[in-house]
């Protein structure tokens, strides 16, 4: 059973069609990867799914069509978006950006607070420093560390290295594959295609709003058309 399953989808900017007809799934536990150029469909395609735009077609997850639901309701069935920009609120504090990640639990969140302090101790260390005044790619952690304060069964991530030095890259997705490890299915938005597919069980190739390729992240790394186009070799 797929976790995920999107059935045509299709989202239009006026009269512009920038996702055409995708139909893809992720299974449960899966780490997934949407990759293409710039323009591909890649950050429409998660925004349909989170339901910050609107769309046509299906949208199932845990086979409930999610398509008519406001992008709030999603959060409490396990779905969560970190989007590209990271998002925080730079007025508020590391602490105060991590309760808002669960806004819409009545339980205690103590122990998921220090299950993302343990998972990303820099943020433990700026608790009460204001979002704004982080580095970037503290601002990364924390954008994730507040969706997992959802306690999310998919996690929708949109360009998590964009603009980040390559040392926090590289920490970014020690995490991403950490919390892969603990139960969470993951799908990701990644412009680093290397990366993303050495990171990835699957991946889907987007270009021009349609998927044209799918196969096992081992398979696109060694396919050569994907070596030239997005991997430079």
């Amino acid at each position: 059973m797929a976790l995920l399953e999107c059935r045509h989808l299709q989202v239009h900017y006026g009269g512009i069609r920038a996702v055409r007809g995708v139909s893809f799934g992720i299974e449960e536990g899966e780490i997934v990867c949407l990759i293409g150029a710039n323009g591909a469909g890649k950050t429409s395609t998660l925004k349909a799914i989170a339901r910050l735009l609107p769309s046509s077609g299906e949208i199932l997850y845990r086979e409930e069509r999610i398509d008519t639901l406001p992008a709030h309701s999603l959060i409490a069935k396990g779905l969560a978006l970190v989007p590209e920009g990271r998002g925080v609120f730079t007025r508020l504090t590391v602490m105060e950006n991590l309760a808002l990640g669960a806004w819409h639990r009545s339980d205690a969140i103590e122990a998921d607070i220090t299950r993302v302090f343990d998972l990303l101790p820099r943020l433990a260390e700026r608790a009460q420093q204001l979002a704004g005044t982080l580095s970037g790619g503290e601002q990364q952690m924390l954008a994730i560390g507040r969706a997992l304060m959802g306690r999310p069964r998919l996690l929708l991530l949109d360009e998590p290295s964009m603009g980040l030095a390559p040392l926090m890259v590289q920490k970014v997705f020690e995490v991403i594959r950490t919390i892969a490890q603990e139960g969470v299915t993951i799908l990701l938005v990644e412009q680093n295609a290397r990366l993303a597919l050495e990171t990835c069980h699957r991946g889907y190739v987007m270009e021009g709003g349609h998927i044209t390729l799918m196969d096992s992240a081992k398979n696109l790394m060694t396919n050569p058309r994907i070596r030239e186009i997005y991997l430079g070799s």
